[in-house]
């Protein structure tokens, strides 16, 4: 069975990815701080705070420390209407993400409706104590002013509101589902190491809320999401061993006897499906077919002749399969494949099994067409040649895009696959909010100079600051602008500015380029 490798001398304890997460962080204070920057002394930061050699909050035996009793009657009686917000914010004090993890975390919030975009007045030193605006907040004020987690409260409809709770639907196990089947692969690219980052920081989050009982009425739910993230492990790395191991040996074989336009392209993965160097085509097919074929095939075989002169393909279609049953090949077929009398030159021939199929639509958030959607789907089942490496991976529900292609003989192959997804895949409709912009002039507001907008880039628009949000969002970009001092009681910034003519009354953009959620500075 598939699992998660053990690669670049990384230990992995069963089930979980903590050993990978530790070895990227290194535990202990960063030489040469500025003394008055210093955070205070463990005593000073009460009998419950962290150590600054607690770690990342990742590893293996990592366990919450206690909480204090006014904590804990916080967190029972008066914290958790807003629960989740809190519970999120909370979540990142306590642990260590660096840039990678809080991208996949980031991207699992998305899913769940919540705002993860950078606010205002939120810059890399907007957390310290020496921070003048600071000076008269609590720890729990500093925490919530620099917070970039929200939920809104406003009518927005690319993430939750809690206004409108009846267009959303609380669902921990579907949202883990959609992340680790959908957002986990496009964001990590396949790299384990990454995907093992990706699977644990979400893990960990939903322990999080097991242990702080953040919303008991969902424990079960929140438990099921966390069996999600075991299924991950296993199901992620063998979908994606299928995919590398196309079309394999029969499907080369086919592919460059009957597809005149075909050409290989190895992919680029490390243990994908390469091509032999003394490989022979008509080889591999015949037996093949000889084999594992049905008695109509073999027939039809000898009749074609030494160059199979009258097998051609009649049909060739770009389909999504859904696997129903995968057929290994038998002992018996392998110990025949054995036997093969073969030129020493020539590689071992690798048996092959068969794998019945069927048609699908993958959801995915493209528009297939009109003419496309309103088509029925022919759900016919089909029996597809395949070789072993492939149908060791391959398991029941299991989604795959391939190029289909079938032979006047009665023999069907795949000739080249794009993506093998797990059974469990799931598109969620909130991935497609990502570019959506808000109504009206959400999120478009105008902002004093501050200390903190300090060595920003600001982007000048082609506009005026009278103009509408509207016009303002779809101006074009005259340049941009580096802040370089704010000279906060003038109220005026000194900004570097490689944009012929004075700024004027140009609205001046920053946000995560181009949403829509970004400050306006005329």
């Amino acid at each position: 069975m598939a699992q998660l490798p053990n690669t670049g001398g990384l230990k992995f304890g069963q089930g979980r990815f903590a050993d990978i997460i530790e070895s990227e962080h290194v535990v202990g204070e960063v030489e040469g701080t500025n003394k008055k920057n210093r955070s205070k002394s463990g005593s000073a930061r009460g009998p419950t705070g962290l150590p600054k050699s607690r770690g990342t909050g990742f590893e293996t035996y990592y366990a919450d420390p206690p909480v204090t009793p006014d904590e804990a009657r916080e967190e029972a009686e008066e914290l958790y209407p807003p629960r989740i917000e809190e519970c999120i914010q909370r979540f990142r004090a306590r642990r260590r993400l660096h840039s990678e993890m809080t991208t996949y975390f980031d991207a699992y919030l998305f899913l769940g409706g919540i705002d993860t975009a950078q606010r205002q007045f939120t810059g890399s030193g907007s957390n310290s104590k020496t921070n003048p605006d600071f000076q008269d907040m609590d720890t729990d004020e500093v925490r919530c002013a620099t917070a970039v987690d929200m939920i809104h409260r406003d009518k927005n409809s690319t993430f939750y509101n809690e206004a409108e709770p009846e267009r959303w639907e609380i669902d921990f196990t579907g949202i883990v589902t959609g992340y680790l089947s959908e957002a986990v692969p496009r964001l990590t690219g396949q790299n384990y190491t990454a995907m093992n980052t990706a699977v644990a920081v979400v893990e960990n989050f939903l322990r999080y809320i097991l242990h702080h009982g953040v919303c008991p009425e969902y424990d079960d739910d929140v438990r099921s999401a966390l069996a999600q993230c075991l299924k991950a492990r296993v199901d992620l790395p063998k979908a994606h061993h299928a995919l590398i191991a196309f079309p394999g040996e029969f499907g080369l074989a086919a592919a460059e006897l009957f597809c005149d336009d075909y050409g290989f392209f190895p992919r680029e993965s490390m243990g994908s499906f390469k091509r032999a160097e003394e490989f022979d085509a008509r080889i591999v097919f015949a037996t093949g077919i000889l084999l594992a074929g049905t008695d109509t095939q073999v027939a039809k075989l000898l009749d074609a002749g030494r160059e199979f002169e009258s097998v051609r393909v009649f049909k060739e279609e770009d389909y999504d399969l859904e696997v129903i049953s995968v057929n290994r090949p038998s002992q018996e077929v392998r110990q025949q494949y054995k036997s093969v009398c073969l030129l020493p030159s020539h590689p071992a021939l690798k048996p092959i099994g068969t794998a019945i199929v069927k048609p699908c639509v993958i959801e995915d958030g493209y528009d297939v067409g009109i003419l496309a959607a309103a088509q029925e789907l022919d759900k016919t089942e089909r029996e597809i040649l395949l070789d072993d490496d492939i149908l060791y991976f391959l398991q029941p529900s299991m989604k795959i895009r391939a190029t289909v292609c079938e032979l006047t003989m009665g023999v069907t192959f795949i000739k080249s696959v794009a993506d093998v997804l797990v059974p469990w895949f799931v598109f969620l409709p909130q991935t497609l909010m990502h570019s959506v912009y808000g109504n009206g002039d959400e999120g478009l507001m105008l902002s004093e100079p501050s200390g903190l907008m300090a060595h920003w880039t600001l982007a000048v628009m082609y506009a005026s600051t009278k103009d509408s949000p509207e016009t303002i969002r779809n101006a074009n970009v005259m340049g941009y602008v580096y802040v370089a001092e704010v000279d906060k009681e003038r109220r005026k910034m000194k900004v570097l500015a490689p944009v012929s003519g004075r700024l004027g009354d140009r609205p001046l953009l920053w946000g995560k380029w181009p949403e829509p959620f970004v400050n306006l500075l005329g």
